[in-house]
C-alpha cells in the first residue's frame, strides 16, 4: 500500500511539472488546453499511514472504537475546452487517469493485535480479543470526463464519470475471536474470505488478466451572495469495481499456535483450512463527501471544509489569501494537522500532515495545473 501511494504521488508530480513547464501563457484560443492534477492522501485514526507495514511501536495511537485507514493516489493529464471555444464544447475536459487505493478497517481489539504482530511482540492483555477487520485494494488505469459547470441563478452544477481497466483488486475480512492465553501461545476460532486475483492454485481455472472499473462523480455549487460560496463534491457516489474472474479463499482458523518463523512473526499457516472457488468479484469504491464554505473578504477568504470518507471525518478552518500570488494555511484540530497551499495563475499545490515522520496519520499532497482561460 506504501509503494502504491508513492508511485501515484511520483506521476503526479512529474505530470504537473512538465506540462507546467511546457505550457505559457497564451491569448484565448478555441483550441483545446492542457491541464494535469496529482492528489495522493493517506488517511487514519490510529494506524500509522506512513509505515503500516513497518513497525508500529512508535506510530500506533489505540482506540476504543473501530480503526480506519485509506491510501489514495490519483494522476490526470488531459485536455479542456476553453471558453473561447463553440459553445457546445466550452468547459468540457477529457484526461488519462490513474488511480490505485487501499482501505482497512479493524476493531479496536484487532488493531492491538496487529500492533503487537508488527512489533514482533505479544500482546500486553491476557484474553479473548475480537479480529474482526476488512480491506480492499485496487488500481487501474483509464479515461475520465468532466462536465462543464452548468448555471442556473447563482447555482452550479457539474460531474464526472471516469473508467478504469484494473491491474490489481484484493479484497480480505475476517470475522471472530483470537485469544492470546499467555506465554507466547494463542488460539483463533474465526473465518476468513479472501479475493485477490493474483493467486493461482492447482486444478482451478486461471483468473482473469483484467477487471474494469467505473465511477460517477457529482459536484454543486451555490454563491447566494457576493460574499459568500458553498460548494457539495460526491465523487464515487455511483462506482463498481468488478474482476471477472478469479480464485476465491473460504476458510476457517480453529487452533492453537506457539511458534515463530525466522524473522519472529507468529507462524499461523497451518492453523487454517479452507477451499478455493473460482468465481466473479465485484465492490465499490468508498464514496468521499466534501462540503466547501468561504466568506470572502477584500483581503482574502475565510474557509471551512469538511471532508468525509470511509467513515473517517476531516474538518479544515483556514485562510487563503487573495491576489495573483495566493498563499492558504489550513488546521485540522481533531487529528492535529496543518496544511499549507500555494496558487500561482492555474497552478495549485497543497501539501499537509499532522507529522514529518514515520509516525504519521495524516499526510496529502495536491499538485494541479489547468491553462487560465
Amino acid at each position: 500500500m506504501r509503494a502504491w501511494c508513492r508511485s501515484g504521488l511520483f506521476t503526479a508530480w512529474l505530470t504537473c511539472l512538465c506540462l507546467n513547464a511546457a505550457v505559457a501563457a497564451e491569448p484565448a484560443s478555441p483550441w483545446p488546453e492542457p491541464y494535469a492534477q496529482g492528489k495522493a492522501v493517506a488517511w487514519s485514526n490510529g494506524m500509522p499511514v506512513a509505515d503500516l507495514q513497518g513497525d508500529w511501536r512508535r506510530g500506533y495511537d489505540p482506540q476504543v472504537g473501530a480503526q480506519r485507514a485509506y491510501l489514495s493516489a490519483l494522476a490526470e493529464a488531459g485536455l479542456g475546452m476553453p471558453n473561447a471555444a463553440p459553445t457546445w464544447a466550452q468547459g468540457w475536459r477529457l484526461g488519462a487517469l490513474a488511480r490505485v487505493e487501499a482501505f482497512a478497517a479493524l476493531s479496536g481489539e484487532a488493531a492491538d493485535l496487529l500492533a503487537a504482530y508488527q512489533g514482533q511482540t505479544d500482546p500486553t492483555r491476557i484474553g479473548s480479543y475480537n479480529a474482526d477487520h476488512r480491506t480492499l485494494m485496487w488500481r487501474g488505469t483509464g479515461l475520465a470526463v468532466h462536465t462543464p459547470a452548468w448555471r442556473v441563478g447563482r447555482f452550479q452544477m457539474g460531474a464526472s464519470w471516469q473508467y478504469l481497466r484494473l491491474t490489481r483488486l484484493r479484497t480480505t475480512q475476517t470475522q471472530g475471536v483470537a485469544a492470546y492465553l499467555g506465554n507466547g501461545t494463542y488460539e483463533y476460532d474465526l473465518t476468513l474470505s479472501e479475493d485477490n486475483e493474483r493467486v493461482h492454485t492447482t486444478f482451478l481455472a486461471n483468473p482473469a488478466d483484467r477487471g474494469d472499473a467505473a465511477s460517477l462523480s457529482l459536484h454543486l455549487a451555490w454563491q447566494p451572495d457576493d460574499r459568500w460560496s458553498l460548494k457539495l463534491s460526491a465523487d464515487d457516489l455511483w462506482s463498481r469495481l468488478h474482476w471477472p474472474q478469479l480464485q476465491a479463499n473460504r476458510a476457517s482458523v480453529t487452533s492453537q499456535v506457539a511458534s515463530r518463523d525466522a524473522e519472529g512473526f507468529l507462524n499461523y499457516r497451518a492453523a487454517i483450512v479452507g477451499k478455493y472457488t473460482v468465481q466473479a468479484l465485484d465492490a465499490r469504491m468508498p464514496a468521499t463527501v466534501s462540503f466547501d464554505v468561504a466568506w470572502r473578504h477584500e483581503t482574502g477568504d475565510m474557509t471551512l471544509q469538511s471532508v468525509r470518507r470511509w467513515g473517517l471525518q476531516q474538518l479544515w478552518l483556514g485562510w487563503r489569501q487573495a491576489g495573483d500570488l495566493a498563499w492558504s494555511v489550513e488546521v485540522e484540530p481533531m487529528a492535529g494537522a496543518l496544511r499549507l497551499g500555494l496558487a500561482w495563475r492555474g497552478l495549485h499545490m497543497l501539501v499537509g500532515a499532522d507529522k514529518l515522520d514515520d509516525t504519521a496519520h495524516v499526510q496529502q499532497l495536491n499538485l494541479s495545473y489547468r491553462t487560465p482561460f
